[in-house]
Order: structure tokens, then C-alpha cells, then sequence
């Protein structure tokens, strides 16, 4: 009835919840009035914060009434950008999170389950399909529209928000230190030395932090990595920030959020689920095991520099089948006008999912970690481990045990290759030659390493995979290290 494709609320309530969904369902293309006009939001907070600040500046003499007047007008421009900044990512969460709408329903149900179990979600109150609804939404192929993953991301923020405010995580020095970027610029080196007593210091680090984690990792993010874990929503949130500086997101996230309107909306879009996905793995790798407990500012120092130094040497390390396949990716990109440089480095974060093992490893044997990193990735192509990967991959869509079986198999074969390049290494003293430490341990262990060559093959061959089958290659590689 509209005879629009995209609707914008400038006021409260311009469209009601459920006309929201029904546009949406019917392919129209609509936030909320709370995600439409969060910037008034957004600026409000930052001018109380800032008139805070700035009243404890007059307290000690060092600004007038009227020059502080003036100077919140001179700060406009810079605060709008801050604003601005704030809504384009969290309208950027929301595409990612519509593009894997249909893929990510299970999980984002499980979301809706834990917010009903802790009594802070009424599903009827914010228009949310019940179960019958969402096994209709399911048979249909189709997962939540935009109107109703914009509640969610809210319910998620502000969950985040409060668990991080009974943590310790707004007064870990790291975030403390960057305080400070939540200001303009004439702020921070005008009255720096008030910004540490800020009396709403950990409510704006809290805020922010749960900006950036659910704005970059999407609403049920949390909530997932907490079934894996079983860590607390505090340690998660570190454990990204820590991943965040280790592979050096906000590089790639500036390069992507630069192509805007030069490039398709969704090759930015799939360019930002590729850091996602090595931001899932990195927090993952960080809680089970990172040094804990875990703080930011030393674990970034243990392996930022082993993970860049492995970045420049993947061309020269990986096997001529990751090496294809990252070609490939790159070309893909290129193809769509992403200069080559960036096109490349988001390529290459499949092959950096394992960096913070190999960092380990290097550290532990004191090797390079571009010569350990030749023994894994070598071992990776002896073994199939990353088509295997693959192939759990495929499986992690069924019923939630078989989700839940098949990321087990997922997380196993990254613990397997790593356990594995140990064994290599310590049996050969070093990787001095690293092609032939790697054949030459295949050679000393022949039948079990055929054994295993046998079966990979085997399942490449089949048209279908199934969990049976995978846990049997799965097995068989426990085997082989155990020999």
C-alpha cells in the first residue's frame, strides 16, 4: 500500500511494530524508530558527558561559563561525526546480521530463549514470533526481518551494558587509558587530567564497549560464544577487544567502511562477515586458551607482533591450495573494484584463523613463527584438515546437537593440527627444512598416516557428508597424533 521500497522514521511511532514487519516480510526496507533516530540519542549522552567534564574544568578555574559555551559550539561539527559514526555501524550490524537472517534463526531464537529465561524479554510485548511463528518463518525459508533484529540488537546491548558494569572490564587499564577517544579532539588535550575522574567514567567505557562488540559481532554474538564457553559476558568482551587489536580489525574495518558507494553494498557486506568470522574464532581461541585471566593490554603485547609478522609471511608458507583458494577470494573482491592491497588482506584472514596457535607454538620451541607456520599449514594440506573444516562447516545448520557435534569437530580439527605440528616439531628438533620435516615424519609413520590419507580421500569422493563420517576422520587423526 506504501508504494515505497524503503521507510524512514524521523518521529516516535511513525509505523507501528507489526506494519514494520509486515512491510518487511513483504520485501520492504525499514529499521525502527529507535535504530532511525538513535543519533538525538547518541548526541544527547555525548553532551551531558562533555558538560560533566567540562564543569569540573570550571570548578578548578581553568574555563569560564561563556568560553565553555563557546566551545560546545566549536565541537559541534566533530561531535556529530562521533554520532554519525555510531548509527552507520550499528545500521551496518543490522545488514550483517539480515544478510545471515535465514542461516543465524536458531541462534538468534536461542537469544530470545536466554532473555526469557532471565525475565528481561516478553516476546508478546515487543512483537516477536512465538514458536509456531517461527517454525512458519523457517519452513518458509526465512529468518527475522530487519524491524525485529533491531530489538534484538537493542535487548543485546543493554544486557552487555549491565553485565559489563558489575565487571571489572571499564577499569581495565587498556580501555581506561583510550577513555579519553570517547571526546572531541579540543577536549582531550585541553583537559585531559579530568577525563580519568569522569564520575561517569565506567557507565560511557561500558557503553562503548558494548557498542563496538555488538555492532561488529551482531546481537546473539554473546549469547553464542557463552554455550560454547560457558564464560561470563565481561571475559567475552575482553577477549574481542584483545582479538580487535591482535589482528588489527580497525585497519580492515577502515579500508571496507572507505569503499562505501565506490563498491557493491554486498561486497562490503560479505567483506565484513569475513572479519567477523576470524573474529569468532579469535575470541574463542582467547577464552579457552589465552593466559588467564585474561588482560589486554599483555596478552595484545604476547602476540600482536608474532601475528603481524605472520601476515606478511603467508604468501611465502601457506600450501598451493590455500594459496589458491585466498587467490581466488582476492580476485572475487578485486573484480569488484577493491584495490588489490585491501582485496588481498581480507582474502587471507581464513589462512590467519590459526596465527595465535602458531604464535604459541613459536614462542614455546623459539622459533620463527613463519617457519612453524610452514610445518602447520603443511600438515593442514598432508591431512585435508582444511577441507575438513569445510565440510563440519556444512553440517553446523541441523538440529542443535548436530550443531553443536559438528562445531565440536570444527574446534577438534584446529586442536588436532596444532597438537600435531607440536609433535612434528619436537620429534625433528626445529623446523630447519620445513617440507621435509613434514614428509619425512609422514614417512616414519606410515600406516597410521595412511590410514588417515585413506579415509580423507575417501569422504572427498563421497556426494554427501554426515557427522558419522567426520567423526570417524575425526578419530582417526586423535589416533594419529597419539602414535
Amino acid at each position: 500500500e506504501l508504494r515505497c521500497k524503503v521507510g524512514g522514521e524521523g518521529a516516535n511511532l511513525g509505523v507501528t511494530q507489526i506494519g514494520r514487519i509486515e512491510y518487511a516480510l513483504n520485501e520492504g526496507r525499514i529499521n525502527t524508530d529507535f535504530i532511525d533516530n538513535s543519533a538525538g540519542v547518541g548526541c544527547s549522552d555525548h553532551e551531558v558527558n562533555m558538560k560533566i567534564l567540562l564543569g569540573d574544568a570550571i570548578g578548578d578555574n581553568e574555563l569560564s561559563m561563556s568560553q565553555r559555551n563557546k566551545l560546545l559550539v566549536e565541537m559541534a561539527d566533530e561531535v556529530a561525526e562521533l554520532v554519525l559514526m555510531d548509527n552507520y555501524r550499528q545500521s551496518m550490524a543490522l545488514t550483517q546480521a539480515e544478510h545471515q537472517s535465514v542461516a543465524m534463526l536458531d541462534e538468534h531464537v536461542r537469544f530470545i530463549e536466554s532473555l526469557e529465561r532471565a525475565g528481561e524479554l516478553d516476546r508478546a510485548v515487543e512483537f516477536l514470533p512465538d514458536d509456531e511463528g517461527i517454525d512458519e518463518r523457517r519452513s518458509a525459508g526465512l529468518g527475522f526481518v530487519r524491524p525485529e533484529l533491531s530489538v534484538l540488537l537493542a535487548y543485546a546491548k543493554n544486557s552487555l551494558f549491565r553485565e559489563l558494569l558489575d565487571s571489572d572490564v571499564p577499569d581495565d587499564p587498556h580501555l581506561t587509558k583510550d577513555l579519553g577517544l570517547y571526546f572531541p579532539k579540543a577536549m582531550r588535550w585541553r583537559f585531559a587530567k579530568h577525563v580519568p575522574g569522569h564520575r561517569l567514567r565506567r557507565e560511557i567505557t561500558a557503553t562503548y564497549v558494548a557498542n563496538t562488540v555488538i555492532n561488529r559481532a551482531g546481537p546473539s554474538f554473546i549469547n553464542d560464544v557463552k554455550e560454547r564457553t560457558g564464560a561470563p559476558a565481561s571475559e567475552i568482551a575482553r577477549a574481542y577487544l584483545i582479538c580487535r587489536q591482535v589482528f588489527r580489525m580497525a585497519e580492515l574495518w577502515a579500508g571496507v567502511e572507505s569503499l562505501d558507494n565506490s563498491v557493491p553494498a554486498e561486497t562490503q557486506t560479505a567483506m565484513q562477515l569475513k572479519v567477523l568470522q576470524l573474529i569468532k574464532r579469535g575470541v574463542l581461541w582467547f577464552l579457552r586458551s589465552g593466559l588467564q585471566p585474561l588482560a589486554i593490554d599483555r596478552t595484545v603485547a604476547a602476540f600482536e607482533p608474532g601475528v603481524a609478522a605472520l601476515r606478511t609471511a603467508l604468501p611465502q608458507v601457506l600450501s598451493p591450495e590455500l594459496q589458491s583458494e585466498m587467490d581466488r577470494q582476492a580476485e572475487i573482491y578485486a573484480g569488484n573494484r577493491v584495490p588489490a592491497g585491501l582485496a588481498h588482506a581480507v582474502a587471507s584472514l581464513d589462512a590467519l584463523a590459526p596465527a595465535c596457535d602458531i604464535v604459541r607454538i613459536a614462542g614455546a620451541g623459539h622459533f620463527v613463527p613463519k617457519d612453524v607456520a610452514g610445518v602447520y599449514y603443511g600438515l593442514g594440506a598432508q591431512f585435508g584438515f582444511d577441507w575438513l573444516r569445510g565440510a563440519s562447516e556444512t553440517l553446523s545448520g541441523g538440529s542443535e546437537w548436530q550443531r553443536m557435534a559438528a562445531l565440536a569437530i570444527f574446534d577438534d580439527l584446529y586442536s588436532h593440527q596444532t597438537q600435531l605440528a607440536n609433535r612434528v616439531l619436537d620429534d625433528a628438533g626445529g623446523p630447519e627444512v620445513v617440507g621435509v620435516v613434514v614428509d619425512a615424519w609422514a614417512a616414519a609413520h606410515t600406516a597410521p598416516v595412511d590410514r588417515v590419507h585413506s579415509i580423507v580421500a575417501e569422504l572427498r569422493l563421497a556426494t554427501t557428508v554426515d557427522l558419522a563420517m567426520l567423526a570417524v576422520a575425526n578419530r582417526e587423526i586423535r589416533t594419529l597424533i597419539s602414535t
